[in-house]
């Protein structure tokens, strides 16, 4: 029996044709593989991908203890004011028509590596104040000081361990969040507000009416509904005491506890702010 003579340009396994119908056949499968793993493996990057960004939130909030501490320590123990404002109350605007804010004077004591934006927050959720240092700058916001306690002393706060100084907040509203008194400048405009946590009534001192705080971000809260709401993280969000303790803030707590006609607990007021 004769055999043919060896071709050394033949197709080592078979026809071309047969050939390329296994190479589409394998990549069918092999893309079906990839999809499936894909898919499970994308829960596990969210996980991740939230973890870590909690994680820089929390050394946010940690930079910004050590940069009020250093404040305190160039202002005889006093905090920033909240905002610049004129005589009723509003914020005063400068010339890049943002507001200056507690964050535009601790910008020059927080660690470079931080930040006053929580990298969770989307962009609707941050406020941009002044930037000291150029009129060509401004600084992302989606933390707010707790509004009574801009510009007073440390000493002067009764319960400084466990009262709310700096948490995370929402701007204008932003993803269902409880805003029901945006902050508006001298003409009525609104403007952006993440960098105040105030109340529910006021915008300027709180009363035996106020109910909640503003600005924090939970979303689906902004019909005043703190049962349903969500944290920005899964554990809550980060918060400082006035001694620069962190702890997490859950949705609830957006609720005043009326103490003598004005809010205590966590929202605790110096006397001088009832109206």
């Amino acid at each position: 029996m004769s055999q043919e003579p060896f071709d050394p340009q033949a197709p080592e396994f078979g026809s071309s044709s047969s050939n390329a119908y296994l190479s589409f056949k394998d990549l069918r499968v092999l893309g079906l593989i990839l999809l499936v793993l894909a898919a499970c493996l994308y829960p596990i990057y969210q996980y991740g991908k939230r973890k870590s960004e909690r994680s820089q939130c929390v050394n946010n909030t940690k930079a910004m203890s050590d940069a009020l501490g250093l404040y305190a320590k160039d202002h005889d123990d006093g905090l920033p004011p909240a905002y610049r404002s004129d005589g009723r109350g509003l914020p005063t605007l400068g010339a890049t028509g943002l507001a200056y804010t507690w964050a535009s004077d601790l910008s020059g004591y927080m660690n470079p590596r931080a930040s006053f934006r929580c990298p969770s927050a989307s962009d609707a959720e941050v406020a941009y104040v002044e930037d000291p240092t150029s009129s060509k700058k401004k600084i992302a916001v989606t933390y707010g000081l707790y509004l009574p306690y801009g510009g007073v002393k440390m000493f002067n706060i009764e319960n400084p361990d466990g009262t709310v100084l700096i948490t995370e907040t929402s701007n204008r509203g932003a993803n269902g969040s409880f805003d029901p008194k945006p902050l508006q400048d001298a003409n009525g405009t609104p403007v952006d507000d993440a960098f105040v946590v105030a109340w529910n009534d006021s915008n300027d001192r709180p009363s035996s009416g106020s109910k909640f705080v503003t600005r924090l971000a939970f979303t689906e809260t902004k019909d005043g509904d703190f049962k349903k709401g969500f944290a920005r993280h899964d554990e809550g969000s980060n918060a400082l005491t006035a001694t620069g303790a962190k702890f997490n803030l859950t949705v609830g707590q957006a609720v005043i506890r009326q103490s003598a006609k004005l809010p205590g607990g966590i929202w605790a007021v110096p006397a001088s702010s009832a109206r």
